[in-house]
């Protein structure tokens, strides 16, 4: 993955240059009285990678990294492959549920297939 780059309206502009689809995942700092650590989000999209990171610009994510991938069948094969890298909610992200394919999307989890 590309990043980390800060969460902000001009860096997406900059660096984003292509509509490809793409996986991203996007962070932010937990703290609690006796530490710090990150949580983070992992998604995809189909298309226009900017404009969907935007969306999140009002979040309390402050930094995102992006791969651009081939299609959007491995767009979603590599989130799902993230998704339990990262061990899902019980790990250190904030995505509750697995990922889903879209719809009309017929296309099964590479590591659980769900």
């Amino acid at each position: 993955m590309e990043g980390p780059f800060q969460l902000t309206d001009s860096v997406i502009d900059a660096v984003i240059n292509s509509i490809d689809p793409a996986v991203f995942l996007l962070r932010r700092i937990e703290e609690t009285p006796k530490y710090a650590h990150y949580r983070a989000f992992i998604g995809h999209t189909d298309g226009n990678l900017a404009e969907t990171l935007k969306q999140w610009l009002d979040s309390n994510y402050r930094v995102f990294s992006f791969q651009y991938v081939e299609s959007v069948d491995a767009a979603f094969k590599q989130q799902c492959t993230m998704w339990h890298q990262l061990e899902g909610p019980d790990g250190k992200l904030d995505n509750e549920r697995h990922p889903e394919p879209n719809d009309g999307q017929v296309i099964r989890c590479p590591v659980c297939s769900t």
